[in-house]
């Protein structure tokens, strides 16, 4: 996976501020800066929505994906095996997160160790967070899947 970058949704939410940055380490490994400011915690009462769209022809065509559960059991689903890692980067052992100020900074993410199956080509997912019904947070990640080998 290589991640290109994060953007406001159309009506920006700022009451949870996610952001992520990237730079290329090696053919195998990118290094990855995440900040986390949360009010709220991050846990399970929250709902997350992600609404994938994969880039075709010029533009991004949506319905790749639509993904809605619990946020910390998503997340795990999601990123597999090196969430521990992450967590653990950024000085918490286990999700729930209480509220706060995280941030990772330098987290070497080799590419060969990712685990979980995804096809290739380039992504934007819209990524909101609920409470209740209340928006708490809504970014769009652009992101390539490309192959091991690249």
């Amino acid at each position: 996976m290589n991640f290109q970058y994060t953007e406001e949704c159309e009506d920006p939410v700022h009451i949870i501020e996610l952001n992520i940055t990237q730079r290329k380490y090696n053919r195998t490994t990118h290094v990855l800066d995440f900040t986390l400011n949360t009010p709220y915690g991050y846990g399970d009462f929250m709902t997350t929505e992600l609404q994938g769209a994969v880039k075709k022809q010029g533009g991004y065509k949506p319905g790749v994906a639509n993904i809605k559960g619990p946020a910390c059991s998503l997340l795990y689903v999601l990123m597999g095996d090196i969430l521990p890692a992450i967590l653990n980067g950024a000085g918490v052992t286990d999700c729930p997160l209480p509220p706060g100020n995280y941030s990772l900074l330098n987290f070497y993410f080799n590419h060969e160790i990712y685990n979980v199956p995804q096809l290739y080509g380039e992504y934007r997912t819209k990524v909101m967070y609920f409470i209740e019904t209340k928006m708490v947070m809504c970014k769009y990640l652009y992101y390539e899947m490309v192959p091991r080998s690249q």
